[in-house]
């Protein structure tokens, strides 16, 4: 899954990660349990992905930025949040023809937009 850096250009959803969460927790009581209701884990996942023993998935992504205040950025931004949403809320038999829109899309905007 790809999220918009501050300067938009994409980078990959290893970002997100212990370290990223580390570095914007302040300590207060009930943070983390609040952190893991806002990606939409229990505590026990969130204290894996602290100890590195899970990775953030592309679905709690949205939520950790939303719970820290950050948001994908660029003009379109609250678009990029939704849109990462619905795809989060595929069924998984219909993720590959999204994705090939999504493709078709990417080759529109750069130029080439031959339907293949």
């Amino acid at each position: 899954m790809l999220i918009a850096s501050e300067n938009s250009n994409f980078v990959c959803m290893d970002v997100v990660n212990a370290e990223w969460i580390e570095a914007r927790l302040t300590g207060k009581r009930g943070e983390k349990t609040r952190l893991a209701e806002a990606m939409g884990i229990n505590i026990d996942k969130l204290s894996k992905i602290m100890r590195g023993e899970r990775s953030v998935k592309a679905t709690e992504i949205p939520g950790a930025m939303d719970y820290f205040g950050e948001s994908l950025t660029g003009e379109a931004g609250e678009d990029r949040t939704k849109a990462i949403r619905l795809i989060n809320n595929l069924a998984e038999e219909t993720i590959p023809e999204a994705l090939s829109y999504l493709e078709f899309l990417e080759r529109k905007a750069a130029g080439d937009d031959k339907d293949r």
